[in-house]
């Protein structure tokens, strides 16, 4: 990892400001997304899908210290921990304990980002910190972005008749892993699947017209989401229409997507969308995405969310119509939206929304045999 100190140091003095406010002696951190965002990328975890891992980080005015057991202990701090003093607090495996480990620490008045008995709870604080990104965050969101999507699209132009769900599911794995991503998400739909199931884990079915491959990526805690559709043969004039449909409901919310507007104010641009292009209500079948960073989702766009947008902050919106769907991972920057997954290899559909254009991806056709 490309971790510096000045890094770790503002994530301390993020995390100190929150711990003095609440008059507390430290802050227990055990979600591994906190982790990851604390540490500049470390992998907390052995299990990719568990929102905890194999030790905790406990900030403390004098800096960090690591809770670990003697099995992860020597690894995290050899292999995923940027170099420092991390005041380790080792316990043996078989008698590990987090309220003897706190104990062993010195601390007894504490936050945490999760329920621990004694601590108070201070979740969405702690989650209120990693935004805005870091310029060095920015950049490896950057290389994930770019790297997410061409694995994507990698793995959905080698679709063919007569595939699996689960064998395209097993390419977009391969392609994501040989470019150092963890896949926690991957949902593929084949055919009229696409158009009944909006959160399509893979099956036995096979392919015989067209495919829709979902992943989300993560690397160094951050996370990357995207959609790509692929037909085989012409694509019919209506899923032409309903992907361009999709675009420019997305083209609403990224234009929508501004500092300082909120999760409501952005969702209602979208919502308008799909009216005017002749699917109102269509929104209620599926969560249409919304902050991302360290979580696949931060939070969602909602008719009554409250959260607001930020300079420095990724965003991952995913409207949908029936058998059509559009996603990428974008940065809110200073000059506007800078969409992170995409590859410009991709057919793409030119959107205009609040006076912004965007370019936002279509349907790939593919040999039909």
């Amino acid at each position: 990892m490309h971790t510096t100190m000045g890094e770790i140091e503002e994530k301390h003095a993020r995390l100190e400001a929150l711990r003095q406010a609440r008059g507390l002696e430290a802050i227990l951190l055990t979600r591994n997304d906190n982790i990851a965002w604390a540490t500049g990328g470390a992998r907390p975890y052995i299990a990719v899908n568990q929102d905890t891992g194999v030790c905790s980080i406990l900030s403390d005015p004098h800096g960090f210290r690591l809770l670990a057991n003697n099995i992860e202990e020597g690894r995290l701090l050899a292999e995923e921990l940027p170099a420092g003093s991390w005041r380790p607090v080792m316990q043996p495996w078989y008698r590990e304990s987090l309220p003897e480990a706190l104990g062993r620490a010195g601390v007894t008045r504490i936050g945490a980002d999760s329920a621990v008995e004694g601590a108070m709870l201070l979740a969405r604080e702690i989650a209120e910190l990693r935004t805005p990104l870091l310029d060095v965050e920015i950049e490896r969101y950057r290389s994930l972005g770019r790297d997410t999507g061409e694995a994507l699209e990698q793995a959905a132009r080698q679709v063919r008749q007569g595939d699996t769900e689960f064998q395209i599911a097993a390419r977009m794995a391969a392609a994501l892993v040989e470019r150092e991503i963890d896949p926690p998400v991957l949902l593929v739909a084949v055919d009229e699947r696409i158009r009944r199931i909006r959160h399509p884990l893979p099956t036995g079915l096979k392919v015989t017209e067209r495919a829709m491959l979902v992943c989300c990526g993560r690397r160094h805690g951050l996370i990357a989401s995207a959609t790509r559709i692929v037909h085989l043969g012409a694509v019919p004039e209506e899923w032409r229409r309903r992907q361009e449909a999709c675009a420019r409901v997305d083209g609403a919310y990224l234009a929508a997507t501004v500092p300082a507007a909120t999760a409501a104010q952005i969702f209602a641009a979208g919502e308008a969308a799909y009216a005017a292009e002749g699917y109102p209500g269509e929104w209620e079948h599926h969560h249409q995405g919304g902050a991302a960073g360290y979580a696949a989702r931060d939070w969602f766009g909602t008719p009554t969310g409250a959260e607001v947008a930020h300079a420095g902050q990724a965003f991952a919106w995913n409207p949908s119509i029936a058998g059509a769907k559009v996603e990428d991972t974008v940065l809110l920057g200073e000059r506007g939206i800078e969409i992170l997954t995409a590859t410009g290899e991709w057919p793409e559909i030119e959107v205009e929304a609040a006076g912004k254009h965007f370019r936002r991806p279509g349907i790939l056709a593919l040999p039909a045999h």
